[in-house]
Protein backbone atom coordinates (compact mmCIF):
# COMPACT_ATOMS: atom_id res chain seq x y z
CA UNK A 1 0.00 0.00 0.00
CA UNK A 2 1.19 3.52 -1.03
CA UNK A 3 0.80 6.72 1.62
CA UNK A 4 0.89 10.20 -0.40
CA UNK A 5 1.75 13.37 2.01
CA UNK A 6 0.49 16.01 0.24
CA UNK A 7 2.21 19.50 1.11
CA UNK A 8 1.22 22.48 1.43
CA UNK A 9 2.20 24.82 -1.29
CA UNK A 10 3.27 28.15 -0.12
CA UNK A 11 3.08 31.50 -1.65
CA UNK A 12 6.18 32.61 -2.78
CA UNK A 13 5.89 36.44 -2.12
CA UNK A 14 5.18 35.89 1.65
CA UNK A 15 4.68 32.53 2.73
CA UNK A 16 1.46 32.02 3.17
CA UNK A 17 -0.82 28.44 2.56
CA UNK A 18 -2.11 28.36 -0.99
CA UNK A 19 -6.00 27.26 -1.20
CA UNK A 20 -6.72 24.82 -4.23
CA UNK A 21 -8.78 26.78 -6.79
CA UNK A 22 -10.25 25.68 -10.33
CA UNK A 23 -7.59 27.59 -12.03
CA UNK A 24 -4.30 27.11 -9.95
CA UNK A 25 -3.80 28.72 -6.34
CA UNK A 26 -4.86 31.40 -4.76
CA UNK A 27 -2.93 33.73 -1.62
CA UNK A 28 -5.29 35.56 0.15
CA UNK A 29 -2.62 38.32 -0.27
CA UNK A 30 -0.96 38.16 -3.76
CA UNK A 31 -4.15 36.50 -6.17
CA UNK A 32 -3.87 33.40 -8.34
CA UNK A 33 -0.55 31.08 -8.83
CA UNK A 34 -0.48 28.39 -11.60
CA UNK A 35 1.33 25.51 -11.73
CA UNK A 36 4.18 25.11 -14.62
CA UNK A 37 5.67 21.92 -14.26
CA UNK A 38 6.25 19.72 -11.35
CA UNK A 39 7.53 22.60 -8.43
CA UNK A 40 7.27 25.51 -10.48
CA UNK A 41 4.59 28.39 -9.55
CA UNK A 42 4.06 30.97 -11.69
CA UNK A 43 1.83 34.43 -11.15
CA UNK A 44 -1.28 34.48 -13.21
CA UNK A 45 -0.79 37.82 -15.17
CA UNK A 46 -3.66 40.58 -14.51
CA UNK A 47 -6.03 41.56 -16.89
CA UNK A 48 -3.95 45.10 -16.77
CA UNK A 49 -1.17 43.32 -18.14
CA UNK A 50 -2.88 40.95 -20.29
CA UNK A 51 -4.65 43.95 -22.32
CA UNK A 52 -1.23 45.64 -22.36
CA UNK A 53 1.39 42.99 -23.75
CA UNK A 54 -0.20 40.82 -26.50
CA UNK A 55 1.74 37.72 -26.26
CA UNK A 56 0.70 34.70 -24.65
CA UNK A 57 1.83 32.31 -22.08
CA UNK A 58 1.91 28.52 -22.76
CA UNK A 59 -0.78 28.09 -20.65
CA UNK A 60 -2.96 30.53 -22.08
CA UNK A 61 -2.38 29.08 -25.39
CA UNK A 62 -5.10 26.41 -26.28
CA UNK A 63 -3.78 22.95 -27.09
CA UNK A 64 -4.42 22.21 -30.59
CA UNK A 65 -4.89 18.22 -30.98
CA UNK A 66 -3.37 16.90 -34.74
Amino acid sequence: METRVLNALLCPSCGLQLESDESGFRCIEHGLWLMYGERLLVHAPSEEYKLRDRFTMPWETPVRLA
